[in-house]
């Protein structure tokens, strides 16, 4: 077996045909590779491959002072289908982005002695990670002393329990114009908002639906408000089991819908329950009336392939390692302010259950 171990840096270069402060940018991703041109880039990775170059770890962590590593702090998985599969998009997002940097990516999880946080923090102090991430609704961060951690912590999607820590999130509003917009090309003039109301009847996502309600009217289109009643304890954990549920609400719901021909859905599965119950009915989709939802976790699976507005959970997981990344203190490096939340335009996912009017 070869000792990949004996090639150099100088080697790299005399191949590549490039200096070695080039090869040297290139391999260990230094921020100033940045200004290195694409086809030099490739040309150094090329030869680097075909050589069987293996960075020394250690010696990098020990020159760099950095672990070349993000920790990331995951909770048990819940038994909840949906959330699993938005947490895992948002996850592929960050390990994506860290592959990209050639860094490692920990995840973490609490044991019976320490908790999430806790963990975090003692990598943090070991120099095992050189900055955290953490899902932002899923802990109460404001109960741990955060000003203790040495390295930067960033969250995914949002600032829950304001901690004042920086995020990166969603910006809906693209993604709901972008619909609207679509609607009106088809030829669209009157549609129902349909989503399930709180326990005291109020509108489950009211942030959403006044966005919506706004560009309608803005568009020229009608939207009307129809709301059902939320399943037991926000549902059953199980994606069937949802669906059964949005089924059976939205076929005791088909005579609300009036004469809309377009039907905007809180989230995908209150959408696929809806064309369902209208093909159970005889009305088809998209030739009768054409129904769109909100999320993109399964909407391609749907009966039709459901249009939905995609929450872009990869790009926002990217997001947040880059905004760490940003952060990690870097010798002689530029100090500018960054923005403490980023957020990723929502986006438009047009399929089969969206069609124009028919005369």
């Amino acid at each position: 077996m070869a000792d990949h171990s004996r090639i150099t840096l100088k080697q790299i270069a005399v191949e590549a045909h490039c200096s070695i402060t080039i090869a040297s940018k290139v391999l260990n991703h230094a921020r100033s590779s940045a200004m290195v041109s694409d086809s030099r880039r490739r040309q150094v990775l090329e030869v680097a491959r075909r050589l069987g170059y293996r960075a020394n770890y250690h010696a990098q962590a020990l020159k760099s002072g950095r672990s070349r590593a993000l920790g990331l702090l995951l909770d048990p998985p819940t038994p909840h289908e949906g959330a699993q599969i938005w947490l895992r998009k948002l996850v592929e997002g960050v390990e994506l982005q860290a592959r990209d940097e050639g860094l490692g990516l920990l995840t973490l999880g609490p044991t019976r002695q320490h908790p999430i946080m806790a963990r975090g923090l003692e990598l943090a102090l070991d120099g095992r990670v050189d900055a955290l991430i953490a899902p932002g609704a899923k802990y109460a961060l404001r109960e741990f002393d955060l000003s203790a951690l040495p390295i930067p912590m960033v969250l995914l999607w949002d600032d829950r329990w304001n901690t004042g820590l920086p995020y990166a999130g969603l910006d809906e509003e693209p993604g709901l114009r972008d619909l609207i917009r679509h609607a009106r090309e088809l030829g669209h003039r009157e549609a129902v908002w349909l989503s399930y109301a709180d326990a005291r009847g109020l509108e489950i996502v009211p942030d959403r639906w006044a966005s919506l309600a706004g560009l309608a009217q803005k568009a020229g289109l009608q939207l009307i408000d129809r709301r059902l009643s939320a399943p037991p304890e926000q549902g059953a954990p199980d994606l069937a089991s949802r669906m059964e549920y949005a089924r059976q609400a939205a076929r005791a719901a088909l005579p609300r819908l009036g004469a809309a021909t377009f039907v905007i859905c809180y989230n995908d599965a209150l959408a696929m329950g809806l064309c369902a119950a209208l093909q159970e009915s005889g009305r088809r989709v998209p030739q009768e009336i054409s129904v769109a939802g909100f999320d993109d976790l399964f909407a391609c699976f749907g009966q039709p392939p459901l249009t939905t507005v995609s929450l872009e959970l990869v790009e926002v997981g990217r997001r947040a390692a880059r905004m760490a990344l940003q952060r990690i203190p870097v010798p002689h490096g530029a100090s500018g302010k960054l923005p403490s939340v980023e957020r990723v335009p929502a986006k438009l996912v047009i399929r089969s259950s969206t069609g124009p009017v028919q005369p």
